[in-house]
């Protein structure tokens, strides 16, 4: 159990550094990032339409997939990618669907990628994007979700707490 918060920790310190480092360059919401990297790739617009995976986040659902640095996103659950506001919108789509099925170009050739995306983790680095970006109702939602689908993810409780301070709402913060 210990392993498994500090392997968490981490993680979440790895895409809060990535997310930094993405803001510099782009401009856009830390939410708006998370979203597009929550399942552990960092992407840019590829140079033929699609999105090029830039980085895949050590750990990550992308890494545990097989995804690789280079793969090209063509489409997500059967909808084309032609760049990155386009990837966010299907992947928003996917999100409410709870999966997602990439079709992705490698050197190799073709392949399929499904994600199940009811994943405490996932809603759990979405809350700290939310945070990130003041959105703290959204936040609150992210890791309730989190814990909803793992009661024992105790790094849902320390950050749904950390809201609760931040909005001066203690006994919140303290019972969570």
């Amino acid at each position: 159990m210990k392993k498994t918060l500090v392997i968490a920790i981490i993680i979440a310190i790895i895409v809060l550094l990535g997310i930094r480092v993405i803001m510099g360059k782009h401009g856009v919401s830390e939410a708006s990032v998370a979203k597009a990297s929550m399942l552990g790739i960092s992407v840019q617009d590829g140079p033929d339409g699609g999105v090029r995976i830039a980085a895949v986040h050590a750990n990550s659902l992308a890494e545990q997939k097989g995804l690789l640095p280079n793969d090209v996103i063509l489409a997500v659950n059967g909808e084309l990618v032609v760049d990155q506001e386009n990837y966010q919108q299907a992947l928003d789509k996917a999100l409410m669907e709870k999966n997602a099925t990439f079709r992705i170009k490698r050197a190799s050739g073709e392949v399929k990628v499904r994600f199940d995306l009811e994943s405490a983790a996932v809603y759990n680095n979405l809350g700290n994007a939310y945070m990130k970006d003041e959105e703290y109702a959204q936040a609150i939602n992210a890791y309730e979700k989190s814990l909803k689908l793992d009661v024992n993810f105790a790094e849902a409780y320390y950050n749904l707490g950390s809201v609760y301070v931040q909005q001066k709402e203690y006994d919140l913060a303290v019972k969570n």
